[in-house]
C-alpha cells in the first residue's frame, strides 16, 4: 500500500469555528469526492484520514479501495463498515489511547449523540452511513457513506445526554464525479429524514444504523422536531423570501456559505407536491447564470431544510424545456403533463416525469431522458 502526497480538495471549515450560539464543532476536512460510483466509502476514509487534528495521512483513492477490499466481510457491500474501520485503523492510526470502532444501533438518536460527543471532545470527523438503497446507475451498489465535518446542537453535548440535534454539515460523496465532494448544511430534522437503517438482506447490520467512530465515554440521545411531510402548498414567493432569510442569518454562520450573501436567487421549482414536498430555491450571480448554491425550503410550513453547494451540476431544467425533451421520445404526446419528483438520494436531483397518452417519461434535472416503465408493463402477457 502506498501513501502519496496530493493536492487536496480546499478545505472548507476552520477546526472547532464556534458561529452558533448553541454548542457547535467545524472541522477542517477536505471535501473529497469519490472518483468511481461505488467508491463513496473510499472517499470517506480519504477525507476523515486527511482530516485528523493531528497526524494526518494522505492517501490516493484506489489505494484506500485496496485497503477496504482487503479488509471487508461482507461480499455484497462495496463498502462495509467491517473494511471501512480497518482501514482508518490500518493505515491511519489513532493516537495511543484511542481507536476506531464500529457503531451500530437501532437508534439513530443514540448514533447522532455520539457523533456530537465525540467530535466536540476529540475534533475527529466521522463516517456515517445514510442509507443502503440503490442510489446511481450502478444498481448493485446501496450504501451511501458520507463524512461528518460539523455539527451543531442546543447545548453542550460533552455535559449533557440528552441534546437538539440542530444541524449537521457533511459532505456528500454521492452524487456526481467532480473534483469535490457536495457540502450539505442540513437541519437535524432533515438529517433524519434521510438517515436510514442499513437494509441490506442478510446483513449484520440490517435493522441498525452505523456510524464509524471512536466509543464516547458517555452514552445520551439526540433529538430533532419531526418533518411535516404533507398539507397545503406554500406559494412559490413565500419560498423564495424563506431561502433570502435563511442565507441571511443562519447561513451566514456557516463559513462554506458565505459567498451566498452575494447571490441571487432564482425561481424555485417544487419537488414531490403530493407528500414529502419542498421548494428547491436556486442562487446564481445573476438571471440566467448557473447556480452554485441552492437552498432547500419545507413546501408546507415553509421551514429551512438544507443548503448546498451546487458547482459543476449547471442550471437547473425547468418544467416546459423537460416537456419538450419527452415529447422527442412519446409516441403521441398529446397534451402532457409533468411533475417534479425525488426518484434518487440526490434531493438536488430531481427529475421531471411526463405524462401524456399513458406514458410516463423522466427528465432529470440536467436533461437526460428516460422511459418509465410501469409495474404492470413488466408482467408477461
Amino acid at each position: 500500500m502506498r501513501t502519496i502526497r496530493i493536492a487536496l480538495a480546499v478545505m472548507i471549515l476552520a477546526t472547532s469555528y464556534h458561529a452558533f450560539a448553541d454548542s457547535s464543532t467545524f472541522l477542517t476536512v477536505p471535501a473529497n469526492a469519490e472518483e468511481a460510483l461505488t467508491w463513496c466509502g473510499p472517499a470517506t476514509a480519504q477525507s476523515i484520514m486527511a482530516g485528523y487534528p493531528t497526524g494526518a495521512c494522505t492517501f490516493i483513492q484506489s489505494d484506500v479501495n485496496d485497503a477496504i477490499q482487503a479488509r471487508k466481510v461482507e461480499a455484497s457491500w462495496d463498502t462495509d463498515p467491517a473494511g471501512l474501520r480497518g482501514t482508518l485503523r490500518d493505515l491511519c492510526p489513532l493516537p495511543p489511547g484511542h481507536g476506531w470502532a464500529i457503531f451500530a444501533q437501532p437508534s439513530a438518536t443514540s448514533i447522532m449523540y455520539w457523533t456530537a460527543h465525540y467530535m466536540a471532545v476529540n475534533h475527529y470527523p466521522v463516517a456515517i452511513l445514510l442509507s443502503t438503497t440503490t442510489h446511481n446507475a450502478i444498481a448493485a451498489h446501496h450504501e451511501h457513506w458520507v463524512t461528518v465535518a460539523g455539527i451543531v446542537t442546543n447545548v453542550d453535548p460533552v455535559a449533557n445526554s440528552s441534546v437538539t440535534l440542530n444541524f449537521v454539515y457533511i459532505y456528500d460523496q454521492n452524487p456526481t464525479l467532480s473534483t469535490t465532494a457536495n457540502p450539505r448544511f442540513l437541519t437535524g430534522t432533515q438529517f433524519y429524514s434521510e438517515f436510514q437503517a442499513v437494509t441490506i438482506p442478510g446483513s449484520t447490520y440490517s435493522g441498525k444504523f452505523v456510524a464509524i467512530i471512536e466509543p464516547p465515554t458517555k452514552t445520551g440521545t439526540a433529538t430533532a422536531k419531526t418533518r411535516i411531510v404533507a398539507g397545503a402548498l406554500i406559494p412559490i414567493r413565500r419560498a423564495m423570501a424563506a431561502a433570502q432569510e435563511a442565507v441571511k442569518s443562519t447561513l451566514a454562520k456557516v463559513p462554506a456559505f458565505g459567498e451566498a450573501q452575494r447571490l441571487q436567487p432564482q425561481e424555485p421549482l417544487l419537488v414531490n407536491a403530493e407528500r414529502g414536498g419542498y421548494y428547491i430555491v436556486p442562487f446564481a450571480k445573476s438571471a440566467g447564470a448557473p447556480p452554485s448554491f441552492a437552498v432547500l425550503i419545507n413546501a408546507y410550513d415553509g421551514s429551512f431544510l438544507e443548503a448546498a453547494r451546487t458547482e459543476g451540476r449547471g442550471r437547473f431544467l425547468r418544467e416546459a424545456d423537460a416537456i419538450k425533451r419527452a415529447s422527442t421520445v412519446m409516441r403521441r404526446p398529446i397534451q402532457p403533463k409533468a411533475r417534479l419528483v425525488r426518484d434518487s438520494d440526490d434531493p438536488y436531483s430531481p427529475s421531471f416525469h411526463v405524462y401524456a397518452d399513458n406514458e410516463e417519461i423522466a427528465v432529470d434535472v440536467e436533461g437526460n431522458v428516460r422511459r418509465v416503465v410501469r409495474e404492470m408493463e413488466k408482467q408477461p402477457q
